[in-house]
């Protein structure tokens, strides 16, 4: 048996229908691993304009999400797509509404 979905999120309350929050989900997970993937990609940095300071760090953690996030709603990489994909009861209807749901 599948656990219970919650109606709400951190980030507010999930849209309606099976497809429509897979399709959530699966954008969701899509910004949590560009963000990810920005943060490793910093480890090599040196201190650059913004330095090491504590808040430098906060800032650059933000911007990593932030920058994210945009590039998941934009469906830059398809990762959200490709798993809607796989795992959509009604494949076709769950794709179509990704974009509807990363709009800002």
């Amino acid at each position: 048996m599948l656990p219970e979905i919650h109606s709400h999120t951190a980030l507010g309350p999930l849209p309606a229908g099976t497809e429509r929050r897979l399709a959530y989900v699966a954008s969701q997970l899509e910004a949590v691993w560009l963000a990810h993937l920005l943060k490793e990609s910093r480890g090599t940095e040196g201190g650059g304009l913004l330095g090491k300071s504590q808040g430098s760090k906060m800032f650059k953690e933000l911007l990593d999400e932030t920058l994210a996030q945009k590039m998941a709603e934009r469906g830059v990489l398809g990762l959200a797509e490709a798993l809607v994909r796989q795992h959509g009861p009604e494949k076709t209807s769950a794709v179509a509404a990704l974009p509807e749901l990363t709009k800002s």
